[in-house]
């Protein structure tokens, strides 16, 4: 059963924070119009609350949940959960759904609200009734890792980093690891049929060979479409950044130093990788620009 949210429900920060953009916008109406439309639609029409207190956010007029979709739609309302706690508990209930759909596949992409048998079933790989998609994405796990490190930044709450955080974040840690080494030691393979080829992986669904250059694997891109090559760099950058957040984690809320060492190789490992493979066959130029963004992007 899920706790219907319309407009007359959706909590007064939200109303609060239209009207200062009001009042600061007052030449630009319909920027004004805009945001407000945007700002309590997302609200009102993707973000359903449970009573077990986790949340579901349907994807436009997708009746599934996307890893990735989901943290970016709930994003801008961690402007108002240091003083709203309803809109924290909204987010914190968030991530605990997300971490909960991880332990029960970190290959899948999007899920399903209940075990319904919904979406592409059809698909040769490893589907159960919770999946709505089982597109191997980076960007679908380091999504909620950000998402629980950014409530925290913003509201000083911790109750986000239970035991489902600990054990997706084992879960996490341990794929992108076998992910090193997709030829010899992944388990998975993604093929739907009578589809476009950006659809699907080719090699009986193993994607392009690759060899080993300490970056993880990544079957499909943030779009959902298939990777060309299999180390997708942009993400791979995110996932070092949502491993030095879990770093932080461990050390200042858990108190865990072995935990709070645990991701440090495999980011090593990674920017190694950016810097001798990153800008293969480019311009010296381009090449120097990529090398900067990946060196700002590990240091955040």
């Amino acid at each position: 059963m899920q706790i219907t949210r319309k407009e007359q429900d959706i909590s007064p920060s939200i109303y609060q924070m239209i009207d200062q953009i009001k009042e600061r916008m007052p030449e630009h109406p319909e920027l004004v119009d805009m945001f407000r439309n945007c700002f309590t639609n997302t609200m009102a029409t993707t973000i359903q609350r449970k009573e077990d207190g986790t949340t579901f956010v349907i994807t436009g007029d997708i009746p599934a949940m996307w890893l990735r979709d989901s943290a970016a739609q709930v994003r801008p309302y961690l402007v108002l959960a240091s003083q709203d706690k309803d809109v924290a508990d909204m987010i914190a209930g968030l991530v605990e759904r997300q971490l909960s759909y991880v332990l029960l596949d970190p290959y899948a992409n999007a899920f399903n609200e209940t075990e319904s048998g919904k979406g592409h079933q059809a698909d040769l790989t490893q589907m159960n009734d919770w999946i709505w998609e089982r597109k191997y994405e980076i960007d679908s796990l380091a999504y909620p890792i950000q998402l629980s490190y950014l409530l925290w930044k913003n509201t000083g709450r911790t109750d986000q980093f239970n035991d489902t955080f600990r054990k997706a974040i084992k879960v996490i840690m341990q794929l992108w690891q076998v992910e090193q080494h997709h030829e010899s030691k992944s388990p998975y393979s993604f093929q739907r049929l009578h589809a476009p080829v950006t659809d699907t992986l080719g090699r009986e669904g193993r994607g392009t060979e690759t060899a080993y250059t300490g970056m993880t694997w990544s079957g499909f891109r943030p779009s959902d479409d298939r990777c060309e090559y299999g180390y997708l760099i942009p993400s791979n950058m995110f996932a070092v950044v949502a491993l030095r957040y879990v770093q932080e984690i461990a050390e200042s809320v858990y108190r865990d130093a072995t935990m709070g060492k645990r991701p440090v190789y495999w980011p090593k490992k990674s920017t190694q990788a950016f810097s001798s493979t990153g800008g293969w066959n480019i311009p010296n130029s381009e090449r120097y620009m990529l090398m900067r963004r990946t060196e700002w992007a590990i240091t955040i």
